[in-house]
């Protein structure tokens, strides 16, 4: 991972901590940018979209996680998370 992108991932997860959702997201997809394959940036800005109640973005993020790193036990707790929050 790049200076850049460990810088803006750890803006992110303090803004995250801070419940700057909406921040913490765009710092997130700041580093996607640079790192689109980085299965770690999808995974936090979709928890801080789900926490914004964006569950149709969180859970396209977390499908490309799945994608980008299937064997992740973590992904598959976010995407639990996510449908949790769907309609029923």
């Amino acid at each position: 991972m790049s200076e850049e992108v460990e810088r803006y991932k750890d803006e992110g997860n303090k803004l995250f901590a801070a419940k700057e959702w909406l921040k913490a997201a765009s710092k997130y997809t700041q580093a996607i940018k640079i790192d689109p394959n980085n299965a770690v940036l999808y995974s936090n800005r979709s928890a801080a979209l789900l926490k914004l109640l964006k569950v149709t973005k969180a859970i396209e993020d977390a499908d490309t996680c799945i994608k980008l790193k299937p064997d992740w036990e973590k992904v598959w707790a976010c995407v639990k998370c996510t449908s949790m929050r769907l309609p029923s």
